[in-house]
């Protein structure tokens, strides 16, 4: 599912397995995992509080799976 969502972008590894971005999204897999983290506006605040949700979230993921 995740490759299929995120076809044509680039893909990283800053959160979860894998990653993509943009200015309005944070998309992730982490083991069986796909979650976005969206928002209708960009900015520093924005990205900076979409950053946090989805380390906060990639963390809870990483806990589960032990």
């Amino acid at each position: 599912m995740f490759a299929e969502i995120t076809k044509g972008m680039a893909v990283l590894t800053l959160y979860g397995t894998a990653c993509a971005l943009d200015d309005y999204q944070i998309l992730f897999q982490r083991e069986s995992y796909c979650v976005s983290v969206t928002t209708d506006e960009t900015g520093a605040r924005t990205l900076t509080a979409m950053t946090a949700l989805a380390a906060k979230i990639d963390a809870a993921v990483i806990a589960l799976s032990r």
